[in-house]
């Protein structure tokens, strides 16, 4: 039995999240690292809700990252369009409306994911293209630092700790994203009259979200491989 930090029995409706839940524990060694455990900690927050927040709430906190979505850049190189620029919003309200609506969709522990997603590259574009099968993870951590990269390659990295955080960040948004997934998309299949306990994923959850498949549908054993193979790389072993 797994309690919450708020005292309660843990209670997960998706199966495969309760499954890579069970493979975040099952991955500690001598100590526990909560820090590393990313789906434990959403999970936990979904159910204590400890700032009792809504769908109405989190959706607000989300969309206030869409109006200065890290990649909505400026071009100042055009007078023209600089001026059309500061004259037209970069988000029209028409815009916000449709993202309010497509966010307000999903159920309050997919939200949970969404919001720390959007919060770990302070941008709703990137997880929503993730999440929407259009980047994976790394891409969209990438297009999220480009400023930082091109800092970087003029004057130098930090060594090491510029890695460490493109992992971190990596790994937040992975988890975010699966979150999401887990809480919407899955299913349990039956193959005559056998239950069997297989994902699947149309097109690969892991393949976008990890860039490392290349399968349009694929079946995976049980959710523990999704996190052992490909979570735990960006995660558990940092």
């Amino acid at each position: 039995m797994l309690k919450t930090q708020g005292g309660n029995v843990l209670q997960i409706e998706s199966e495969p999240l309760a499954l890579a839940v069970a493979e975040e524990w099952a991955s500690q060694e001598e100590h526990l690292h909560m820090s590393n455990m990313r789906l434990t900690g959403l999970a936990f927050t979904a159910q204590d809700n400890p700032l009792h927040a809504t769908k109405e709430s989190i959706t607000t906190k989300i969309l206030e990252y869409l109006h200065g979505d890290t990649i909505l850049y400026w071009n100042d190189e055009s007078a023209k369009l600089e001026n059309h620029c500061s004259e037209t919003d970069a988000v029209s309200a028409a815009d916000a409306k449709i993202v309010e609506k497509w966010l307000m969709s999903y159920n309050f522990w997919a939200l949970t994911g969404m919001q720390y997603a959007v919060e770990s590259v302070k941008s709703v574009l990137l997880p929503y293209s993730v999440v929407t099968f259009k980047l994976g993870a790394a891409e969209a951590v990438h297009c999220a630092t480009i400023e930082q990269k091109t800092q970087s390659e003029t004057w130098g990295t930090v060594e090491w700790a510029h890695d460490i955080e493109q992992h971190e960040l990596t790994a937040r948004l992975s988890a975010g994203a699966l979150f999401v997934y887990f809480n919407t998309r899955l299913q349990l299949v039956r193959i005559g009259c056998r239950r069997v306990r297989h994902v699947y994923v149309s097109p690969c959850t892991v393949a976008h979200v990890f860039g490392t498949a290349t399968a349009r549908h694929a079946r995976l054993p049980s959710c523990s491989a999704i996190v052992q193979c490909h979570y735990a790389v960006h995660a558990l072993q940092l």
